[in-house]
């Protein structure tokens, strides 16, 4: 059953990356609506609330979305770009140059310790393996609006991090993406 989910899960992803790639990202909102469709009638044989589990859906959709729109402009500029789920493992489990990127990301809380901010993507120097720039991407304002403020605050306020670009980036009602940072 998980095999089945996963496999239409992902065939939905590519056909909505595909039409994308046809149509082009202003018409982000258009595709995602008529995938919303498909994802809410054939869900609901492996879930509870189909509604529910779409926002979590869409919103990895919309990250993946994004890093596929600006991938090739980041590696023209000699820079590389991940998911920064990634960076969440132990760095014993992430190659070296990833360790010292998720190092030099990491904001210090005291006694609260050490945290990663909320980086969906995650712009890196492969050269001097630190971060360049977070990304955020939101599908709608309401979802941790104040969290993306707050991190953007956390990591101008240090010396080690405050050269990092934040960029918030959300679905607009015109389905373009705006930069808001």
């Amino acid at each position: 059953m998980k095999g089945e989910k996963r496999k239409f899960m992902n065939q939905l992803k590519e056909k909505a990356k595909n039409e994308i790639k046809d149509k082009g990202i202003q018409h982000i909102s258009e595709i995602l609506n008529k995938i919303r469709e498909e994802y809410l009638s054939r869900i609901s044989n492996f879930v509870k609330d189909p509604e529910q589990s779409w926002k979590p859906f869409k919103g990895k959709l919309v990250e993946e979305i994004i890093m596929n729109e600006i991938h090739n402009k980041v590696e023209e500029i000699g820079l590389k770009i991940i998911k920064g789920s990634e960076l969440e493992k132990e760095e014993i489990n992430l190659e070296d140059c990833l360790a010292f990127v998720k190092r030099s990301l990491i904001v210090d809380f005291g006694e609260y310790g050490m945290h990663l901010p909320d980086a969906d993507l995650v712009i890196y120097d492969p050269q001097k393996c630190k971060a360049v720039a977070i990304i955020s991407s939101k599908t709608t304002l309401r979802e941790r609006i104040a969290q993306v403020g707050y991190w953007y605050l956390k990591i101008k306020g240090s010396p080690i991090t405050r050269n990092i670009k934040v960029l918030f980036m959300k679905m607009s009602t015109f389905g373009i993406l705006d930069q808001l940072y």
